[in-house]
């Protein structure tokens, strides 16, 4: 198999690595979740905009932390609030 040059990246100790011939690590990338995400991802992955996002941090239904200038929040908490959410309308 023949590898372009933007495939191929050279380790700190100089080895070549080139993720095409190692197919054992392609695997993991598309089944590890993610422990946090940006808000813009979390209002997809929960179906409400930027704004509802911020208010849904702010009143403590969703965690979140500041990493550098970055704020994460929580898939736990995205589940949470989801799981909540499907159990309130399982009561009534």
């Amino acid at each position: 198999m023949k590898v372009s040059k933007a495939e191929t990246r050279t380790t700190p100790v100089g080895r070549i690595f080139t993720p095409a011939a190692r197919p054992e690590f392609r695997q993991y990338e598309d089944s590890i979740e993610p422990l946090a995400v940006s808000p813009k991802v979390a209002g997809k992955i929960g179906g409400w905009g930027h704004t509802r996002t911020y208010e849904l941090i702010n009143s403590g239904e969703l965690e979140s932390y500041r990493d550098g200038g970055s704020r994460r929040i929580t898939m736990a908490s995205i589940k949470a609030r989801i799981a909540k959410l499907i159990a309130e309308q399982q009561a009534s």
